[in-house]
């Protein structure tokens, strides 16, 4: 697992180095996204911010992905 923070109001490229491993092109990310930095979950509302999964591909021991606005990503890696 990575765990990736965008705490920035834009999308922001990181690139990603894993030395030593072999990692499948195929994975799956999990990402919670807010719209505003003032976003919460409340008794009303308890879904305004959900985890949202996905399958990914491009990913290798190098590689770079971009993260979505105010989002946390957790990207579910393979061993190849």
């Amino acid at each position: 697992f990575i765990k990736l923070v965008n705490r920035n109001d834009t999308p922001q490229p990181v690139h990603v180095v894993i030395k030593g491993a072999h990692i499948a092109a195929d994975g799956e990310s999990v990402v919670m996204q807010a719209t505003s930095r003032d976003d919460t979950n409340t008794l009303s509302d308890p879904e305004r911010i959900k985890p949202v999964t996905a399958a990914v591909s491009g990913l290798s021991g190098d590689f770079t992905r971009d993260l979505p606005p105010l989002s946390i990503t957790v990207l579910k890696l393979k061993n190849h």
